[in-house]
This record gives C-alpha cells, structure tokens and sequence, in this order.
C-alpha cells in the first residue's frame, strides 16, 4: 500500500543504525550527522592535508634543478645522493615518532584541542626552517635535516591526536567515515603539492614553496581550532559533566540523543575509574583485552609502512626517472596521487557499509599482486613503454592502498580503546607507525627495486592474515560498544570445522544474541505499540519477522531517539 513507506528490517548486525529503511532514509539511534560535527572533523583533517603536502612537495623537490643545485647535487656522486634522500625522508618520520609518544600524555592531561593547536605551531617553525634553507649546501642540508626533524614532531603529535580526536566527537553510526577525513585530506594535500610541483620545477627557487607552503595551512589549523569544541569523552573522563552534556548538545541533533550518550559516557568512566587510573603497564594486560588490542594496533600500524606506500609516494619522482624525463616523472607521479585521492572516496563510503575487515582484507590482496607485478617490471630492461607500465600497476597500487589500508589502520587504532587508555595506546600505536616508516624510508633508496617490492609483498599478505584471524569487526559500534566486540572476539582457525554444522549454528546464535542487545528489544517494542494504535502491521518473510510502520510513525520514533 502507498502509506505503508517504511520497512523496519532488525538487523543482526552491531548496533546505531538499528534499522534498515527502504525508502534511504536511516534512523540513528545516536543522533545522527549535524553541520557542526561536520565542521569539527574538516578543521581538524586539516592536519593531515599538511602532512600529505609535505609528502607530495618533499618528493617532487629531487627532480627539481633548484633543489639539486641549492644542495650541491651535481658534484656528488650517486650513493651519496641516495644517502641524503633517504635522510631527508628518514627525519620526517624519526620526528614524527618523536612526537607521537608525548602526545599521548598531553592530549590526556590538557584536551584534544590543545595538544592539535600545539602541534600545528611546532609543525609551521619546522616546515618554515626547511623553507629557508640557505648558505653552502652543507649548512643548507643541516638546516633542512633540522627542519625536517622539527616538523616531523609535530606531524607525530597532529597524527596521534587528530584521528582521536574526530573518532571522539563523531556518533557512532558515521564515526569511520568521518575517520576518514585524515586520510582523505593527505591525499588531497598530496595532490596539491604534487599539482604545484610542475610549475615550480621551472623556478629555480620553487623547492622551497614545496617544503614550506603548507606554513599557511598550519597556522590556519591552529587558528580555526581555537573556536572548536573540545572532545565530549576527554570531558567526561575529567568528571566535566556540565561542559560534556553542553558540549553533546551542539554536536548531537536532538537533545535525546546527546542525554543518553552522554550518560553513556559518564557510566563507562566511573567504570574504567573504578579499575583505577591507567597506567602505561595496563595496555598489554588481560582486563578490557586490552593485550589483544595493543598488540593488534601495533601490528596495523607496523603493516601500513610496511605495504610499501610511502616509499612509492616519496619516491615515485625518482622511481620514475629512470624512465621517463624530470617533467614528464612529475606528471606521472601527479597521475598516480590522482589515483590515490579517487580511491580513498571508496573507502569514505564503503567503511561502515562494508565494514573494516572487508576493506582491509581487499585491499591487502590487490596490494600484494600489484607488488609482485613491479618485481618483474623491475627486474625487465627499462624503457618508455616500460615506464608507462610502472605508472599503471603503482597507480592500481596506490588506489588500492587508499580505499583500505591507506585510512583504516588510524581509524580502527582510533576507536578500539577504552578512553582511559586511548591516548597512551594511540600514542604507541602511532609511534610505531613512524618508526617503520623511518626504516623503510632510510633503507628504500639503498636496495635493488625488485628486492624492496619482494619485501613489501610479503609484508601485504601478512598483513592481510593479521586482519583475518585477529580483529573483530568495529564498524556501526558505539565506542562504548566495542569493549564487548574485543571480549567475545576469538581468533579464527581455518580448518573444517569452520564451516561444519556446529559452528554455523553458534555463528546463528552469536547472531540473533547482537541482534536482540543491540535493537531487538527497541524495534519490538515501537512497533507493538504502533500496531496497538491501529496503523502498520507485522508479517512473517524470508528473512524474518519485518514490522511495517508509516512515515508519521518514523518521524515519532526519530523523535524520541
């Protein structure tokens, strides 16, 4: 019938989006998308456009004839050339992992906002250092290693606090996909640069627009932050019940639902300060399996450096010259960043449709062959039609990376912490992220192509097994919800009793136990009321019972919450 306009399916999945409606419109139990929330996680992404600049403009600059000339290049053999790149890359992350660690204790013991305002200062006076980098090229190089050190701490602090941060101010029903801000921003902020590149490369002083241009957008990150709100779960792990609840009012659509997650909230931190205060010994211990989780955020973000993209993005400038000329290089390196921005659109849609594990596992697989296809272009003679191909199977790379392991290894290290703990774990987390970037970035330059892909390959398929037999699916949880997820998560065995009659019907049960927790007893009971005032109905289907309810009947129930 016409009126009948909605169909509330119960869902065996995991919890805000409790219903399905067929018409597209969903109902959130957590207040769903506003404005603001929207504003919040596009102010503070704008941390990771400067970090995507400065990996697009850094790795342009090599095949720039000011830069060489600046640095002394021509009258240096080329090991030496290759020592430098790799410093150059090397710093940044060495920095980064430097800033990572204190990051965490900050954010904790002076808010989100602070520590991200903090950082974007300390990132501009590093990126301005590299900038002006002048004298011999000897005094030049040592003040571009300082700069780049001294941005890479605060990139380090800005990538521990700004995925937290929006992960924390985000409703659950739209937390991965906005999440995925930070990601998108550094590959647009890749692009950008990479964009900018081609003209500069004709200005003998361009180099240094490369380096430091993202100086504007820093201070910009800053300035904006000052009038943003500040995390509502730092809020409530403070014991600030009157600035969380204010806080859930702006960045929440009804008053309702920022009520209850904000006693949501306050429940799950008289819990955790029940346990006593956290402690850095308490991330690898049993309680909250907080073990399992420490140990699987470190292995994401030890994987993701590891997969091989940064070397790819830093480098690609000069991968790409042994085929092609400097121009023509920095074309195909801009055609490869486009791949990589178009990609990461996928993974903002797909994160909480498909799901984290999906997403990962997909996106490792293609990884792992499109390496194994540059061993053997490696391995070939070079040539320009060789090059094009270099430049389509790093291009399907990089798309591949960015719609999964490219974002999601911050989103899930974002949101599978209790909050007492999140900040410490972050900070750890993200640390090793830069470590191993430093490694590869400092070891890249000096090993034969064919041999570094080979690593990077392998790299991909274990990452890929990290994924399926240790993590549990996050996506549509609440954060408050994902204690239970890591509790009852087992690790998974492959063997035939994966697929026998028994484990299909515990697989059902597990099911229909997540269904009833998370939105059975609220969709039964809206719905035998509505049926009670005589509209809608009930009927058996394939897929089990699904409650018809007119529009009039939605907007009530999105009312109240």
């Amino acid at each position: 019938p016409d009126h009948l306009a909605c169909l509330f399916t119960m869902r065996p999945a995991h919890a805000t989006k409790a219903f399905d409606i067929s018409v597209g419109t969903r109902v959130e139990a957590d207040g769903g998308l506003t404005p603001l929330v929207l504003l919040v996680s596009a102010v503070a992404a704008i941390g990771g456009f400067v970090f995507g600049y400065d990996i697009g403009g850094g790795g342009g600059s090599f095949a720039m004839e000011g830069f060489q000339t600046q640095f002394g290049w021509a009258n240096k053999s080329e090991a030496v050339r290759a020592d430098e790149i790799g410093w150059i890359s090397a710093l940044l992350t060495l920095g980064a992992a430097a800033g990572a660690a204190p990051s965490g204790i900050l954010s904790d013991r002076v808010g989100r906002r602070p520590c991200i305002i903090t950082s974007a200062l300390i990132f501009s006076i590093g990126a301005s250092l590299q900038a002006f980098a002048s004298g011999s090229p000897s005094a030049s190089l040592a003040q571009l290693y300082v700069g780049r050190l001294v941005g890479g701490f605060g990139v380090g602090m800005l990538s521990t606090t700004v995925p937290v941060y929006i992960a924390e101010c985000a409703p659950g029903s739209w937390r991965g996909s906005l999440s995925m801000c930070w990601q998108f921003a550094i590959v647009i902020g890749i692009v950008v640069a990479s964009l900018a590149n081609v003209p500069l490369a004709h200005w003998d002083q361009g180099w240094r627009v490369s380096y430091g241009g993202n100086v504007v957008f820093a201070l910009l990150l800053a300035l904006l932050m000052v009038w943003m709100p500040e995390s509502p779960r730092w809020l409530g792990q403070r014991g600030r019940e009157a600035a969380l609840r204010r806080t859930l009012s702006r960045l929440r659509s009804s008053t309702l639902a920022a009520e209850e997650e904000a006693t949501s909230i306050e429940a799950k931190a008289a819990e955790e300060a029940a346990g006593g205060a956290s402690s850095w010994r308490g991330l690898l211990r049993r309680p909250l399996a907080m073990r399992h989780r420490m140990l699987l955020g470190v292995a994401l973000q030890c994987w993701q450096p590891l997969a091989g993209i940064n070397a790819i993005m830093f480098f690609a400038p000069k991968i790409l010259l042994a085929y092609f000329s400097a121009e023509a290089a920095l074309w195909g390196t801009l055609g490869i960043n486009v791949a990589n921005a178009a990609a990461t659109v996928v993974a903002l849609v797909g994160v909480d449709r498909l799901g984290r594990v999906p997403l990962l596992l997909a996106s490792g697989l293609l990884m792992c062959v499109c390496h194994l296809a540059m061993v053997a272009l490696a391995l070939s003679p070079p040539s320009q039609q060789l090059g094009y191909a270099v430049v389509s199977v790093a291009s399907l790379f990089v798309a591949s990376f960015a719609f999964g392991w490219g974002p999601l290894p911050w989103t899930v290290c974002s949101e599978i912490f209790p909050t007492k703990y999140r900040s410490k774990a972050t900070a750890v987390t993200t640390a090793t992220n830069w470590l191993v970037n430093t490694a590869v970035g400092k070891v890249f330059p000096l090993l034969p192509l064919a041999t570094a892909f080979a690593i990077f390959a392998a790299a991909c398929f274990a990452a890929c097994a990290t994924v399926f037999f240790f993590q549990p699916e996050t996506a549509n949880l609440g954060m408050e919800q994902i204690d239970e997820a890591f509790e009852s998560h087992r690790v998974r065995r492959v063997s035939a009793k994966l697929w026998s009659a028994d484990r299909r019907a515990r697989i059902r049960a597990e099911g229909r136990r997540r269904m009833r927790a998370a939105a059975g007893a609220a969709a039964v009971a809206y719905a035998s009321e509505v049926r009670a005032a005589g509209v809608g109905g009930a009927a058996r289907t394939g897929k089990g019972t699904e409650y018809f309810v007119p529009v009039s009947a939605c907007g009530a129930y999105a009312n109240r919450g």
